[in-house]
C-alpha cells in the first residue's frame, strides 16, 4: 500500500470534484459532505489539514470550518486558504480570533499569495490569506 493511502483524507463538497482524486486511489477515505449539514460521517485522527478552494473562491464561509478541527489530531497542523475579499465578510477573520482566545488553536501565521497566476481575466488580482496554525 502507498503511504499516500495510509495518510491522507480526501473531502470534497461535490461528487464530480470528489471522482477524479479518488479514482487514483490516493486517499486512505474519500469523503463527498455537505460542510453546511451532517459532518457526523467524518472521522479521523488527521496530523495536518490544507483546506483550499472551497473558501479561496468564497464557497463556503467559517462556520463549516469547525467540523474539520475536530477529526483532527491535538498539535495538526493547519494552512488553509481564505480569499481576503471573503476573509471578513464570511466571518474567517472573527472565528480565528476567538478559537486562538479559547486555547483551541495556536497563534495565527498569515501570508497573502494571488490566487491565480493568470495576469488576464475576471480574477487575475485576486488574492488569499494564506493563514497556518496548530490545534491546541
Amino acid at each position: 500500500m502507498d503511504w499516500r493511502q495510509q495518510c491522507i483524507g480526501g473531502i470534497y463538497i461535490s461528487e464530480d470534484m470528489l471522482k477524479v482524486p479518488c479514482d487514483k486511489s490516493i486517499y486512505r477515505h474519500c469523503y463527498q459532505v455537505d460542510l453546511k449539514a451532517d459532518t457526523s460521517t467524518l472521522h479521523g485522527d488527521y496530523g495536518a489539514m490544507v483546506w483550499a478552494g472551497t473558501s479561496t473562491f468564497g464557497h463556503l464561509g467559517a462556520e463549516t470550518f469547525i467540523p474539520l478541527l475536530v477529526i483532527c489530531a491535538v498539535d495538526a497542523l493547519f494552512c488553509i486558504g481564505v480569499n481576503v475579499q471573503h476573509s471578513e465578510k464570511e466571518g474567517f477573520s472573527l472565528m480565528f480570533r476567538q478559537l486562538h482566545a479559547q486555547g483551541k488553536i495556536s497563534q495565527q501565521i498569515y501570508t497573502q499569495q494571488k490566487i491565480h497566476t493568470s495576469k488576464k481575466g475576471e480574477h487575475a488580482n485576486d488574492v488569499a490569506s494564506v493563514v497556518v496554525y496548530r490545534k491546541q
